[in-house]
């Protein structure tokens, strides 16, 4: 745990935190970049073209609208990743993820659940309690060991997790699987 008792990253995920930030980035700008010459175009034909006045705010919108797409895509994408590379460690959470893609909480859950139709706390269960099941058939831990091990920081809410999605206790699980 870092020193001001808080988890997160280390300091060693800097600069890993850097790279995985840039894809972020250069989504964004292709976002704006593609609304940009959107607009470019839409103003343009009106200056070319009769396309009547009315249009202006329709087109201006779609143009927009393209740009958030792409960037909402990408976004969703860089999430799905970080979740998948780091749903094993417990301080993962939207808290943490926010902070790598550098957008609120809110539009971190907005964007993952409008790409992928699962919430992100959803997600990261899914993940942990899958990889808990894997752990279950093969090492022969107790249950508070494959709790640490998949990312949860209680055993206890690690066993109501499992049983919400599996229908059955972890310990149940284990021995079926012997």
């Amino acid at each position: 745990m870092p020193k001001n008792n808080r988890p997160g990253p280390r300091p060693a995920q800097s600069a890993q935190a850097a790279k995985q930030f840039a894809p972020v980035a250069a989504a964004l700008v292709c976002g704006l970049a593609a609304t940009f010459i959107l607009l470019l175009i839409f103003s343009w034909l009106f200056t070319k073209t009769q396309i009547p006045a009315w249009w202006a705010v329709p087109l201006a919108t779609a143009a927009v609208c393209v740009g958030c797409f792409v960037s909402a895509h990408v976004l969703a994408q860089k999430i799905k990743k970080i979740i998948e590379t780091n749903y094993a460690h417990s301080y993962l959470g939207l808290y943490y993820i926010s902070d790598q893609v550098k957008v609120s909480t809110t539009y971190v859950s907005k964007v993952f659940k409008e790409e992928y139709g699962i919430g992100v706390v959803e997600y990261m269960n899914r993940l942990r309690i899958d990889g808990a099941k894997k752990l279950l058939e093969t090492q022969d831990l107790t249950i508070r060991e494959i709790a640490e091990r998949v990312g949860f920081t209680s055993d206890i809410h690690f066993i109501r997790i499992f049983k919400k999605y599996e229908n059955t206790t972890p310990g149940v699980y284990q021995k079926q699987g012997r």
